[in-house]
C-alpha cells in the first residue's frame, strides 16, 4: 500500500530529523565543541611562568602586568540557554588564563540553598543556563588544575578569581561558599594582611603573590 509507505517514510524521517537535532543540541556535543575551538590557541600562544628573579621581581607590582583573562569561565558557546561545564573551566585554565569569572547563585529560593555556578538574572535567582555547576566542583577543578606543573605552563604565577555574587545576601549560601574556597584553596588564599580595603593589591610585589590565589 503506498499510502502505507509513504506513511511509515514519513515517520522514519521525522525520527532520523529529531536524532540529528537532538545529537547537535546535546551537552556532550555542544561542550566539545567549545574545547575543539579553544584548541586554536595551542598553535600560536606560548604562555610560562614570570619567572623573576627576586632582585628583580621586587622592582615589578601586579598592576605592571597584562593578565590573561577569561569572562565566564564555565559558559559554552551563547552566553545563555546553554550549557556550562568543568571541562571548559580546566581549559580555560589549561590555556594560560589567570583571571577568570564565576557567577554564583543559589540553587533555590528556600533558606538553605547550595551555591551553584551558572548565568543568570540575581534579581528573582533567575537560572539561564540549561544546567548548573556545583560551586566547590569548581574550586576543586580550580585547586587541582591551576598550580600543578604539567596541567598548565604558568602554575607558579598568582590566579585571580573574580566572584558574581548573585546569592541575595544569604548566609547561608555565603557560608558554603566560604567553605569551600578554604576546603580546595586554603593553602593558596592570602592571609589577613590583604583583606578587603587593607592595602592595594595592584600595588604588591608579584613575588608576593606567586602560586596565590586573590578573590
Amino acid at each position: 500500500n503506498i499510502t502505507q509507505y509513504r506513511q511509515i517514510i514519513g515517520v522514519l524521517i521525522a525520527i532520523f530529523i529529531f536524532i540529528i537535532i537532538s545529537f547537535f543540541i546535546s551537552e556532550n556535543y555542544r561542550i566539545s565543541l567549545v574545547i575543539s575551538d579553544m584548541k586554536m590557541y595551542d598553535g600560536f600562544m606560548e604562555i610560562t611562568n614570570s619567572d623573576l628573579s627576586d632582585k628583580e621581581g621586587e622592582s615589578f607590582k601586579l598592576a605592571d602586568y597584562y593578565v590573561a583573562s577569561s569572562f565566564r569561565s564555565v559558559t559554552g558557546i551563547n552566553q545563555r540557554y546553554d550549557y556550562c561545564a568543568l571541562r571548559i573551566l580546566k581549559k580555560v585554565l589549561r590555556e594560560g588564563a589567570r583571571f577568570i569569572w564565576l557567577d554564583v547563585f543559589n540553587s533555590d529560593l528556600s533558606s538553605e540553598p547550595t551555591p551553584i555556578v551558572c548565568n543568570g538574572v540575581g534579581k528573582g535567582n533567575w537560572q539561564l543556563s540549561l544546567n548548573t555547576l556545583n560551586f566547590e566542583d569548581c574550586c576543586k577543578t580550580i585547586a587541582t588544575t591551576a598550580f600543578t606543573s604539567g596541567k598548565v605552563d604558568n602554575y607558579k604565577d598568582p590566579l585571580i578569581i573574580a566572584l558574581n555574587l548573585n546569592t541575595q545576601k544569604n548566609m547561608y549560601s555565603l557560608n558554603k561558599i566560604k567553605d569551600a574556597l578554604i576546603k580546595h584553596l586554603g593553602e593558596k588564599l592570602l592571609n589577613v594582611h590583604y583583606g578587603y580595603s587593607k592595602v592595594n593589591i595592584g600595588e604588591v610585589s608579584i613575588q608576593k603573590l606567586k602560586e596565590k590565589v586573590i578573590i
